[in-house]
């Protein structure tokens, strides 16, 4: 009976939207956890994560005052601390199903790209004769906003991506505009 009825009403989308919403979940809780983690790790050096943290907390609080850093470099170490606190808006978002996900996607992305380029920031002067510094708290850190931008990919996508039941062969898939796959 149960086959009849999917034929005659299409594909249950609710299951796939209950896969895809654990999907997202878990990403989002395995992302906060490895957060909070990397702050009690080595990250930079001999500095754990909460230190660097703290580093950029002056720096970001006292423009101009004890630290030598062009208006640039303010901005850097800002960014980082700003990457920190949308890391904490968005993991809530997710979790409470907030609306404005491309918003949310694009800012997840912007964060995971401050974070990485601190790796870049390394490597490059690993390749000017510097010892790589980087530790296991950073690439924790790393990693938990690659996981929070993954949650947020999967969180976007429409499970709604086959044709209705009664549309005409062609048509655009449910939940989506046509033109658009």
């Amino acid at each position: 009976m149960g086959g009849v009825f999917r034929a005659i009403v299409g594909p249950d989308r609710s299951s796939a939207r209950r896969n895809q919403m654990k999907l997202t979940h878990k990403l989002a809780i395995a992302a906060g956890l490895l957060f909070a983690v990397s702050f009690f790790l080595p990250a930079n050096g001999e500095l754990s994560g909460i230190a660097c943290l703290g580093f950029c907390w002056s720096v970001f609080t006292q423009f101009g005052q004890n630290h030598d850093l062009s208006l640039g470099g303010w901005l850097y170490y800002s960014g980082f601390v700003l990457a920190n606190a949308l890391f904490l808006a968005l993991l809530g978002a997710i979790l409470l199903r907030a609306p404005w996900a491309k918003a949310r996607l694009l800012l997840s992305a912007a964060a995971m790209l401050q974070v990485l380029s601190w790796l870049v920031v390394s490597l490059v002067a690993t390749w000017n004769g510097d010892k790589f510094s980087l530790g296991i708290g950073y690439f924790a850190w790393l990693l938990s906003f690659l996981l929070l931008f993954a949650a947020h990919s999967v969180a976007g996508r429409v499970p709604e991506s086959l044709p209705g039941p009664t549309a005409e062969p062609g048509a655009p898939a449910m939940g989506r505009e046509p033109g658009h796959p």
